[in-house]
C-alpha cells in the first residue's frame, strides 16, 4: 500500500496543473479541484487500508499541528454561522477552490504526506520508478505548462480562445497570473538543481549520501560542472522564465523582485556561501530578462502604485481622464479591497462565511467601482488572499492564518538535528555539518523561495488550486527532512475484510459525488450553450438533467427557471398565431405546455432564492425570468419589479440595478418614480450613458 500512496501523490502534482476541460462551464479550476477531490479520496483510502492492515494508524507530528488546528477551527465556524453555508462548505460555484471541503483535502494531504513518506524512498518503489519522485513530477508537469504557454505565445491555439491568448500566455491554469503564481513557485527548484553538489565524492560514502541527501526529493547531484543533468535543469529554468515573461504579470515582477531582496539577506549567513553562485546567477538571469524584455511592464507597475495616492475618487477619476481601454489593474484592486476592509469592519470576527466575498461585497461595494471598466463585473474574490480571509472569515480567520504562515516559514527556517546515523559522519564533511537549513540537501532554500512568491503573489491575486497544494504540501517535503519527530499511534483491532470494504465503499461514495458535480456540470454548460443561442428544447433537456443530478446546487435552479421562462412566453407567442383552423386539442395542449413551463419558472427561480437568498445574479436572473412571463401576464412586471426592489437593498450601490428598476417603472407608467431610479443610477455612475440618453435624448 504504500507505493500505491507514492504513486498516488506523484499522480498528483505532475496532473492537478496539467487538467482542463473545455466542456464545463469553468475549464480551469473546476476540473483541477475535482480532480484534486478525487485523488484525496484515493489516497486517504489507500492510507486507512494500509493503517488495517498493519493494524496501527501511524500520524506524524509536526510543528504546525496546533496551527493547522487552529486555522481548520476559525474555518469550520466561520462555515457553520456563514450567510451561505452550502457555499462556505464547497466554495463559490465553478471553482470550488477555498470552501471548506477543499481546505480539508489539502490538511489531510499534507498528513498523509508527512506519515507516509521517509527520507528513504527506494525501498518502497518499484523496479524502473525510483526516479519518479515527488518534485521529479512536479517539475516534469511545470516542463509540458511552460512548453504548452511558450507554443501559445507562437500563436498554437490563438484560434480557440475569446482573448488575446498570445499577447498574455495562461496555458493550462487559465489566467496568465495564475500560470505566473505557478512557475515562480517552482522556478527556484531547477535554479538550484542546476548547481548542486555532492558532498560525498567517493564511493565509500555513497550510503551515507543516500540516506543524508534525502534522495527523491533533490537527489544529490555531482559536483560543479554541467553534465547532462545540469544541461536538462537550465533548459527547464530558461523555459520556466520564459512562460513567466510572457503572462506579462505585474505581480509576478514584483513577486520576483521581493523574493530577490529577501533571499540576499538570508544569503549573507556564511552557512550558505554553497548557494550564493547560484542564487547570483539566478539574479542576473532575473533581472536581465525583465529589464530586456519587459521595459513596458515596469513602466507599467511603476504607474500602478500611483493609484494609492489621494482617496478613491480622486484615484478613480484621475485614471478615467487618462486612461485608454480598461482601468488599471492596480485601481481596480484598490477599489475591491476597499469594500472587503469594510466587510471586516462590518462582520469583524468570523466574517461572512467562508467563500461569500461574492454575495455580501455586493453590501459595500463602493460606488467608485460604478466608475471602472469592469463596473458590472462580479467579483467573488478580494484579489488579495489576506483581505480575502479578512472579509470572509473576520479577523479570527485572518489571525490564525497570518500564524499558520508564520509557523510554516519558521519551518523552513528552523535547523535540522542530525540524528545518531548522521551524527556518526558528521566528520565526512565540515560543510555537512553546517547545514542548518532545514537538511543536507538544500531543498528547503527553493521551497522556501516558492513559498515567499505565493504569499506575495496572494497579495495581489488569490489563491488557486495549484497554490494550495504547494501552499501546505511544500513545508510537507521539509519536514520530511527531519528524521527526529513524534508520532501518534493508534492502534487499530478490527475485522480486516469488514473494515476495508466499508472504506472502499466510502472511497466509491465520494468517487461517485464527486462524478456527480462533473456530469452535472456538463449538463449545465449544454444547458446554457444552447440557452444562448435559442434553442430551447435541448436547454430545457440538460438543464433539468443537471438540477435532477445534483439538487443542491441553487445555480442549476436559477438557469432552469429563466430557460423555463423564455420556453412558456414561446408558446404563448405561438397560440397567438394559431387560426381558428387549429384543432381545440391542440390549443388545449398549447395552454397546458404555457402553464406549466410558467409554473415551473417560478418555483424553479424561487428555489434558487431559497437555496442562496444573497446571490445577486439569482435576483438579476429571476427578474429577468418574470419580463419574459410578463409577455404572459402583464402582471409579472411588477413581479420583475419586486425582485429588484428586493435586490437594491442586498446591492444599493450597483448602477445597473437602477437602471433596470427605472425601465420597469416607466414601462409600468410611474413617470414620477421611474425619474428617481434613474437619477439613482446616474448618481452612483454618472457616466451612465444609457440613463443619459433616456434624461436627455440627444437630437437628430
Amino acid at each position: 500500500m504504500s507505493r500505491l500512496i507514492h504513486f498516488l501523490f506523484y499522480i498528483l502534482f505532475f496532473f492537478t496543473p496539467l487538467i482542463f476541460w473545455p466542456k464545463t462551464s469553468e475549464l480551469f479550476e473546476f476540473n483541477k479541484m475535482l480532480f484534486v477531490y478525487l485523488m484525496t479520496g484515493f489516497i486517504l483510502s489507500a492510507w486507512a487500508i494500509k493503517s488495517v492492515l498493519d493494524k496501527k494508524l501511524v500520524i506524524r507530528r509536526t510543528p504546525l499541528d496546533l496551527p493547522i488546528l487552529l486555522f481548520l477551527a476559525s474555518q469550520i465556524i466561520s462555515t457553520v454561522i456563514s450567510i451561505d453555508p452550502h457555499t462556505s462548505l464547497w466554495g463559490y460555484y465553478s471553482r470550488f477552490h477555498g470552501g471548506l471541503i477543499s481546505t480539508l483535502c489539502y490538511i489531510s494531504l499534507f498528513y498523509a504526506l508527512v506519515s507516509n513518506f521517509s527520507k528513504t524512498l527506494d525501498s518502497c518503489l518499484p523496479a524502473g520508478m525510483a526516479r519518479f519522485y515527488i518534485l521529479d513530477s512536479i517539475l516534469g508537469s511545470a516542463f509540458l505548462v511552460s512548453l504548452y504557454a511558450i507554443l501559445e505565445r507562437m500563436g498554437i491555439d490563438k484560434a480557440i480562445w475569446v482573448q488575446d491568448v498570445q499577447s498574455r500566455v495562461f496555458s493550462t491554469l487559465g489566467q496568465p497570473n495564475w500560470l505566473s503564481a505557478y512557475l515562480l513557485a517552482i522556478l527556484p527548484l531547477p535554479i538550484f538543481k542546476i548547481f548542486e553538489k555532492n558532498v560525498n565524492q567517493n564511493k565509500s560514502s555513497k550510503s551515507i549520501n543516500r540516506t543524508e541527501s534525502s534522495k527523491g526529493f533533490i537527489p544529490a547531484g555531482r559536483e560543479y560542472g554541467f553534465g547532462f543533468a545540469q544541461i536538462c535543469y537550465l533548459t527547464l529554468s530558461i523555459i520556466i522564465l520564459a512562460s513567466i515573461l510572457f503572462t506579462r504579470s505585474q505581480s509576478g515582477l514584483f513577486a520576483t523582485a521581493v523574493v530577490l531582496l529577501i533571499t540576499s539577506f538570508i544569503l549573507l549567513k556564511p552557512t550558505f556561501a554553497r548557494f550564493k553562485i547560484p542564487y547570483s546567477i539566478f539574479s542576473i538571469i532575473i533581472i536581465s530578462s525583465f529589464f530586456f524584455f519587459q521595459k513596458p511592464l515596469l513602466s507599467k507597475i511603476s504607474s500602478s502604485f500611483s493609484v494609492f495616492s489621494g482617496s478613491l475618487s480622486e484615484a478613480v477619476n484621475r485614471d478615467n481622464a487618462t486612461r485608454f481601454g480598461g482601468s488599471n489593474s492596480m485601481l481596480i484592486r484598490r477599489v475591491v479591497w476597499t469594500g472587503a476592509i469594510k466587510l471586516g469592519e462590518k462582520y469583524p470576527l468570523f466574517g461572512t462565511g467562508v467563500e461569500t466575498f461574492g454575495y455580501s461585497y455586493y453590501w459595500v461595494r463602493p460606488p467608485e467601482h460604478n466608475l471602472l471598466s469592469e463596473w458590472d463585473f462580479l467579483y467573488n474574490k478580494a484579489h488579495n488572499e489576506y483581505l480575502n480571509m479578512l472579509a470572509n472569515t473576520g479577523f479570527v480567520g485572518l489571525t490564525t492564518y497570518l500564524i499558520l504562515i508564520l509557523a510554516i516559514i519558521r519551518v523552513f527556517l528552523k535547523p535540522v538535528r542530525p540524528d545518531e546515523n548522521q551524527a556518526q559522519h558528521a566528520h565526512a564533511s565540515q560543510e555537512r555539518a553546517s547545514m542548518v537549513f532545514a537538511g543536507q540537501t538544500g531543498v528547503s532554500i527553493p521551497l522556501f523561495l516558492g513559498f515567499l512568491s505565493i504569499l506575495i503573489t496572494n497579495f495581489f491575486g488569490f489563491s488557486v488550486v495549484t497554490i494550495g497544494l504547494f501552499f501546505f504540501l511544500f513545508p510537507a517535503l521539509v519536514i520530511l527532512e527531519n528524521n527526529h519527530h513524534t508520532s501518534i499511534t493508534i492502534p487499530i483491532e478490527v475485522p480486516q475484510s469488514i473494515t476495508i470494504s466499508i472504506i472502499i465503499f466510502l472511497a466509491l461514495t465520494w468517487s461517485i459525488r464527486v462524478g456527480r458535480s462533473f456530469s452535472a456540470d456538463l449538463a449545465y454548460n449544454q444547458g446554457k450553450a444552447y440557452l444562448s443561442i435559442g434553442s430551447l428544447e435541448p436547454a430545457l433537456k440538460f438543464l433539468s438533467l443537471a438540477s435532477k443530478t445534483l439538487p443542491s446546487e441553487p445555480l442549476f435552479y436559477s438557469a432552469l427557471g429563466e430557460a423555463q421562462a423564455q420556453a412558456a412566453a414561446t408558446v404563448n407567442q405561438q397560440l397567438t398565431t394559431l387560426s381558428a383552423t387549429n384543432s381545440a386539442e391542440t390549443i388545449t395542449e398549447g395552454k397546458r405546455l404555457e402553464k406549466a413551463f410558467l409554473e415551473s419558472s417560478k418555483a424553479n427561480s424561487e428555489k434558487a432564492l431559497s437555496l442562496n437568498k444573497y446571490q445577486a445574479n439569482f435576483y438579476k436572473t429571476k427578474a429577468k425570468a418574470e419580463l419574459y412571463l410578463s409577455i404572459i401576464d402583464p402582471a409579472y412586471r411588477l413581479e420583475a419589479l419586486k425582485t429588484l426592489l428586493t435586490l437594491s437593498s442586498y446591492a444599493p450601490t450597483d448602477a445597473k440595478v437602477f437602471y433596470n428598476i427605472g425601465l420597469i417603472q416607466q414601462e409600468l407608467g410611474n413617470s414620477s418614480a421611474a425619474l428617481v431610479a434613474y437619477r439613482q443610477a446616474l448618481s452612483l455612475k454618472p457616466d451612465f450613458q444609457a440613463v443619459k440618453n433616456l434624461l436627455s435624448p440627444p437630437s437628430p
